[in-house]
């Protein structure tokens, strides 16, 4: 499962640095957090936001803070909410996407957090799905 994510992070940062101004990075890493919780997913924030930053030519630093404090705080509120739901996918990525694209990026800010929300919840739901046949076959 880590290397799929790794895979759909290289090919985000591919495509939201080169072709869209679509946040796709915020989706996966959301994702990737509910499903992993894992401390890897830190250093995947940190990594990629640095590398989304250079290769969008940003101010260096920015989008790797973003996406490292929005990793905490889905791991900081786990043990209040129920995080592997839907409804958590949907509502955590769209304000995230949101809020990146408000500080980062003006216009279209509600379709573009809209589509990420429904990129997220299609990841989610697909790779749900993908280690629960692992674990049933095990």
């Amino acid at each position: 499962m880590k290397l799929l994510i790794l895979i759909l992070l290289i090919a985000a940062l591919m495509l939201e640095s080169s072709v869209t101004t679509l946040s796709l990075i915020i989706p996966i890493i959301v994702v990737a957090t509910v499903l992993l919780k894992d401390s890897v997913v830190f250093l995947l924030a940190f990594v990629f936001g640095i590398l989304l930053d250079i290769l969008t030519f940003k101010m260096v630093g920015l989008s790797s803070l973003f996406l490292t404090f929005l990793v905490f705080l889905i791991l900081m509120y786990e043990r209040k909410f129920e995080i592997k739901t839907p409804s958590f996918i949907i509502f955590s990525t769209f304000f995230s996407s949101f809020i990146f694209l408000l500080i980062f990026q003006r216009g279209n800010i509600i379709v573009q957090s809209i589509l990420s929300t429904l990129i997220g919840f299609i990841l989610f739901e697909a790779l749900r799905r993908v280690s629960f046949q692992k674990h049933k076959d095990d």
